[in-house]
Parts: structure tokens; C-alpha cells; sequence
């Protein structure tokens, strides 16, 4: 990397200053099953670009993927550059027993403890990518079949199980028996009337998440859903109204297909009961008045920040990723890999008037190639102090096509969608100064259409069901 030169006081004016970032040496990166390729992949390329040599961990449960890392890798890569290491809890503790310049993790906050421990032997510099439960909150002025979307799409990506997937929804009895419906139209109008039968709904990963989230379902009434499979590691998309806080579904990050609704009665309750909690990962909020939706911002701490939409805010390279507190203590740049911290936490906020991203199924093809495009080249994440804070609006429903190539549109300009809207004239937003030229974004738009539209189906391509929609498409 080229030396940084910086400004010099008068009397230094004939020396020379700069900054010179330097490799750390040997990382190790211990990746999850949720993700398996993305997640190992990801901060591979930021660790080898910044100069350094890499110890991999895939994990054990991820068995496909793990088998195809340690065998595929070495046609891809130097041998000198990096090591597979293969295996479960103890070959992962005797790794750790290592002195290593960086390690990387990424996975629930107890095994981070075990892993900041050892790191903590060798005074090791540390990144946690931990999760946590993460708030939805949904106001009593909102547009119940916009937010079911929304939450829904979130809620059953990759079959729940994404870290930054809304937990848990707080809202009003009234609000909650307005969603319902609106629930169970978006589930269906995702998955079809029998979602065990839809290519779009993903399995759990396996027999020990699937019981772990079975038995959450006791929690609360049980409203939408509810079957299992164990033969077929199958959870229909599950929602839970009237859960109470003390209940199971909220003592601990659910991930699975599977929605509590925690009734308050203001949004000031919500609030406060988010603030009596671990700060998490992200919050969620939904409503027609920017005040509320502004009000949860301020009044609350998160890593991230999505209003008005969900996930979506991962996928703009322009913001930082990371969290706060147990959700992720230590975090990395987005665009420098290992490597320089500049600190910020991520927030976006959407229109609440329009669909954008929830116009196809969240685990559809399509919707995974929406997702991966934005994302393929992100390298490690990261986040700590405030803000960054995106407003941008949404089209009103003109149709599948439509909604792709503004989808597109929105990714590939880095979340300058309000300009692009505000140019084509399809909502009421003022032009951004700051978006790319709109003709640049459409023809990138009509492009990616048209790759996407030569996809396999999910069900056909020849990979590991276990490495997730979005590396899947990796393989084209």
C-alpha cells in the first residue's frame, strides 16, 4: 500500500511525514455456518491484500463446505499463503492455544469470549463479528402491508438465519392485530400456501439448531405457522403474538424462521424496553412520521440503524458494518481489510410509502443476486462511535421488472436512490447532488437483469445446500 503523506507544522515543512500501514503477520480467521463461504471469503481477501498469511477455520457444522474449502483453496491460492485447519471444538482450542498477529471471528457472543480469552494470552489483536437480538419496532401510523414485507423478507432470508435479521417485533395490541393478515399474505405471497414445498424457504442447518428453535415455540400464542420436520430440518416461517419478555423465544437470538411480537404500549415503552437490554446489532423501525422513527434513533444505541426496511443496509459499501457492546465489540474498516480503524456506526432509513427490495421472494434467486451484487466485493467489516445516517425512497409497486431494475439501480449507486427516483420522476424526493448520473445506474441495471435472468434455479446449482444463497452465486 502507498505511504499516506499528511500535513506538516511551518517548522517541519522540509521533513518528511506520512503513514505507513503495514501487514500484521499470520491471521487467523474462524468463520460460521450461517455464511460459510461469504463470511471465510470475505476477510480472506482484505487479510492476503493487505500482505498478510492466513490460518482458515471453517466450521465443523457447515461439514459440505467445509470439506470444499479444504480441498478446492489450494487451485485458487499460493500454499504459502494460507492453511486450512479442519475440525471441531478441541482442533479449534488447540489452534487458539497458537500465538497468531489477527484473529478474526465470526459467531455467537460465548464462543467470542473463549476466543478473546485466548487472544488475551498474547495480547492479540482481536475482530468479534458477534450477533445479538435485534428490535423491530412498528408504530400505530404505518403501512401494515409495507412493513409485513419488509419484516417478513428480513425475518425468513436464508430461513432466519442471518445475524443482522429482525429479532423480535415491539408494537401496539392494535398494531399487532393489524399485522397479522398482512403477515400471513406476505408469507404466502413469498412461499406459497405450503412453504415446506417452496424452492424459496431454506432448511435449518442442522438437528441441534433445529431443536434449539423448536423449542422456542412454546413462547407466546402461537398465530401463523408452527409445523415442524425434523427428518427435513424444516420450520414453516413461524410468528408468535403476545410473547412475554420473560418468555424463551426472548432470552436468547432465535435465529430461525421464527417472529415474537412483544406487545407495548407506546413507543416510549419500547424504547425503554430496548435500553434495558444488551445493545444489539441493529434496530428497526417503522413508521409514516419520520419523528418516531427519528425518536428510536436518538433515543437508542445500536451498531446499525435501518428505518423503514430491513437488511438493506448492509448492502451499501458506503456505510460501515459492525456492532456495539456484546453484539460486536471489535470491528474493522469496510474498505481496508485488515488493516487502519476509521470509527462510525451505520444507519440507513428507507421510504415507508413504497416497495423496493421485498419484491421477490427472500430467497429466491433473484432476491440472493440483489443481495450478492451489492456485497460481492465487500472486504472486512466494521463500526463504533456515530453517524452516518441514509435517507432514501421508494417506488411505488409498477411491477416486478420495475422493481428489479430500480433495486439494481439503488445498490449499484450506493444508496443514492433518492436522486435516481427524483430524476425519473417516480416519487416525491428531492434530487440528491450527490447521486451518480442516472443513465450510468440504468445501464448497469439492465445488465445485472440480464445476468441474473441466466441464473440456475436455486434448487439446481451444483454446490453445497449449506453455503447460502449469496456465495452460491459465486459459482457462475
Amino acid at each position: 500500500m502507498k505511504d499516506e503523506h499528511v500535513d506538516k507544522s511551518l517548522v517541519l515543512q522540509l521533513d518528511s511525514a506520512f503513514i505507513r500501514k503495514d501487514p500484521y503477520g499470520v491471521v487467523l480467521i474462524i468463520s460460521p455456518w450461517n455464511y460459510p463461504i461469504h463470511l471465510f471469503l470475505v476477510p480472506l481477501i482484505g487479510a492476503i491484500a493487505a500482505g498478510n498469511c492466513v490460518i482458515i477455520k471453517p466450521s465443523e457444522i457447515a461439514k459440505n463446505t467445509e470439506r470444499l474449502i479444504a480441498e478446492v483453496l489450494s487451485c485458487y491460492l499460493d500454499n504459502d499463503c494460507f492453511a486450512v485447519v479442519t475440525g471441531g471444538v478441541q482442533e479449534t482450542t488447540r489452534l487458539l492455544e497458537n500465538k497468531f498477529d489477527y484473529i478474526f471471528f465470526t459467531g455467537s457472543p460465548s464462543v467470542g469470549k473463549v476466543v478473546m480469552m485466548a487472544a488475551a494470552r498474547h495480547l492479540t489483536p482481536v475482530t468479534l463479528e458477534l450477533g445479538g437480538k435485534n428490535p423491530c419496532y412498528v408504530s400505530d401510523c404505518c403501512d401494515v402491508q409495507n412493513v409485513a414485507r419488509r419484516v417478513a423478507w428480513g425475518r425468513f432470508f436464508n430461513a432466519g438465519q442471518t445475524c443482522v435479521a429482525p429479532d423480535y417485533v415491539l408494537c401496539s395490541l392494535e398494531t399487532q392485530e393489524r399485522l397479522m393478515p398482512a403477515l400471513r399474505q406476505a408469507i404466502t405471497e413469498f412461499f406459497g400456501s405450503n412453504p415446506r414445498d417452496s424452492p424459496d424457504l431454506g432448511r435449518m442447518v442442522g438437528e441441534e439448531q433445529f431443536r434449539r428453535v423448536r423449542a422456542l415455540l412454546g413462547s407466546g400464542r402461537l398465530a401463523i405457522g408452527g409445523h415442524t420436520d425434523e427428518r427435513e430440518l424444516y420450520i414453516a416461517p413461524t410468528v408468535l403474538a403476545d410473547v412475554l419478555p420473560t418468555e424463551p423465544a426472548m432470552q436468547q437470538e432465535i435465529f430461525g424462521p421464527v417472529l415474537p411480537i412483544v406487545v407495548v404500549g407506546s413507543m416510549d415503552e419500547a424504547i425503554d424496553f430496548i435500553n434495558s437490554r444488551e445493545r444489539p446489532l441493529v434496530i428497526y423501525a417503522f413508521s409514516s412520521d419520520s419523528k418516531v422513527v427519528n425518536q428510536v434513533l436518538e433515543r437508542t444505541s445500536s451498531g446499525s440503524f435501518c428505518g423503514n426496511d430491513t437488511l438493506m443496509h448492509v448492502t451499501l459499501t458506503s456505510l460501515p458494518f459492525g456492532g456495539i457492546g456484546r453484539s460486536r465489540p471489535h470491528n474493522l474498516p469496510l474498505a481496508s481489510g485488515v488493516g487502519s480503524c476509521p470509527w462510525g456506526l451505520s444507519h440507513a432509513e428507507s421510504g415507508s410509502w413504497g416497495d423496493v427490495a421485498p419484491c421477490v421472494s427472500p430467497c429466491s434467486p433473484i432476491s440472493a443476486a440483489l443481495l450478492w451484487s451489492s456485497t460481492r466485493f465487500l472486504p472486512l467489516p466494521v463500526c463504533c462511535p456515530k453517524l452516518n445516517v441514509l435517507r432514501v425512497c421508494a417506488t411505488k409497486r409498477l411491477g416486478k421488472l420495475h422493481h428489479l431494475v430500480v433495486s439494481l439501480a439503488f445498490l449499484s449507486s450506493t444508496g443514492t436512490l433518492r436522486g435516481f427516483c427524483a430524476r425519473a420522476g417516480t416519487c416525491p424526493a428531492q434530487a440528491d447532488p450527490g447521486a451518480p448520473h442516472m443513465l450510468l445506474s440504468l445501464v448497469y441495471s439492465v445488465v445485472m437483469y440480464l445476468w441474473v435472468s441466466e441464473l440456475p434455479p436455486a434448487n439446481s446449482l451444483s454446490i453445497p445446500q449449506e453455503c447460502g444463497l449469496i456465495p452460491s452465486f459465486r459459482t457462475k
